[in-house]
């Protein structure tokens, strides 16, 4: 499917070590990595790939969608997350946004990770074709803490956490006893204070600084 589209396939591998000593031999612009591997979990694939390329492109591919194994992958340093069942065209997107330097995320995966809704600007339906999620990556080595641009206050990183769990504006200004006002304007004043573009972003990039478990 990826050679029908264009794509050049340097190489494919049945076991993480065989994946780590093609990469050094071949240097992929891009890896499609199965976390179904029989000698790695999905995080330790990212991580033992990472040893041998920090920058290197990753975009994790799995049956998975559940919120913490894609924290757990991103977190490792992957630069994106796509389901087996998406559609083709969803999959060379993301593969493609991975090697511009963007974090791309399935429209399944972005909900699963912030579980907000139409809050988050997310692609249309994966039945429709559509394509992943985007957003920039930050210019660090991928998995590697990164201070935020302002330190966040106490207030603050209890709001991170609620996002990360895919509460709403209400839900969240309800647990923190807050005006749903007073709510948005803090998730607006905390995607600044971390550089990201919206609240996904935020959570992904809170992940990879460990600011957030």
């Amino acid at each position: 499917m990826l050679e029908r589209e264009g794509l050049m396939v340097a190489g494919i591998t049945s076991t993480c070590a065989e994946a780590v000593d093609l990469i050094a031999e071949n240097e992929p612009d891009v890896v499609l990595l199965d976390l179904g591997l029989p000698d790695a979990t999905g995080p330790e694939a990212v991580t033992r790939i990472r040893e041998v390329s920090s920058s290197l492109p990753i975009i994790a591919f799995s049956v998975e969608r559940t919120p913490e194994v894609i924290r757990a992958v991103l977190r490792a340093g992957a630069n994106g997350y796509v389901s087996k069942d998406a559609p083709s065209s969803q999959v060379i997107a993301a593969l493609e946004a991975a090697v511009q330097g963007l974090t791309a995320l399935g429209e399944a995966e972005a909900r699963a990770l912030s579980r907000m809704g139409e809050a988050v600007p997310i692609a249309d339906s994966a039945e429709n074709g559509a394509e992943p999620h985007e957003v920039e990556a930050d210019d660090s080595e991928p998995g590697a803490p990164v201070p935020v641009r302002e330190p966040l206050t106490p207030r603050e990183l209890e709001l991170l956490r609620y996002l990360a769990e895919g509460y709403t504006n209400k839900e969240i200004a309800r647990a923190m006893v807050l005006a749903e006002d007073t709510v948005k304007k803090g998730v607006q004043t905390l995607i600044a204070k971390l550089g990201a573009t919206d609240r996904t972003h935020a959570v992904v990039l809170a992940l990879r600084r460990h600011l957030i478990e």
